[in-house]
């Protein structure tokens, strides 16, 4: 988002015009997160169709029980790798991150990453947190699933808006 300043209007104009456009960090919308979360259970599924295939190697047959085990974790752990800077690679690739409630990032911060998401391991819960979704679309915590609620989480936009800083380095 830009913002444009008028000409004759001064810097504090373009603050007011900057807080009444501001994109509310906290209303993700669900189609992004939806998106975001297929691409994590496809790597997940990913992870677990390469385990079953290395198992299927000579010697290696013994690893096979492995396959659920690493794909519950990376669905588990997801947001709170440190590696990703705390993000899922479908949060990464929607330019989103789950953050706590005062906004520090899950990246090794495993009880509410885990917390979050543990909530989606649990048989048909997956869809209890679609219809909450769904049932907060036009109310004040509209994008907070109980997961979210549970691990005191949020989702945001990664990349917020950076006009503020355009304008401030061109002046």
């Amino acid at each position: 988002m830009n913002v444009k300043v008028k000409p004759g209007s001064s810097e504090n104009d373009a603050e007011d015009e900057w807080e009444s456009d501001e994109v509310d960090e906290s209303k993700v919308p669900l189609t992004t997160r939806l998106i975001a979360m297929g691409i994590d259970l496809a790597i997940g599924l990913g992870l677990y169709i390469a385990v079953v295939i290395i198992s299927n190697f000579p010697f290696l047959g013994f690893v096979s029980f492995l396959a659920t085990p690493v794909c519950l974790a990376f669905i588990l752990m997801r947001d709170g790798l440190p590696f990703l800077n705390g993000q899922s690679p479908g949060k990464s690739a929607m330019k989103i991150k789950a953050v706590t409630t005062d906004g520090q990032s899950l990246a090794g911060n495993w009880q509410p990453a885990m917390v979050r998401n543990a909530v989606l391991l649990i048989p048909l819960f997956g869809l209890v947190e679609l219809v909450v979704l769904l049932t907060r679309e036009d109310k004040p915590e509209q994008g907070i699933r109980l997961g979210d609620e549970w691990g005191k989480t949020r989702v945001v936009f990664a990349n917020p808006p950076e006009a503020l800083e355009e304008d401030e380095a061109s002046a």
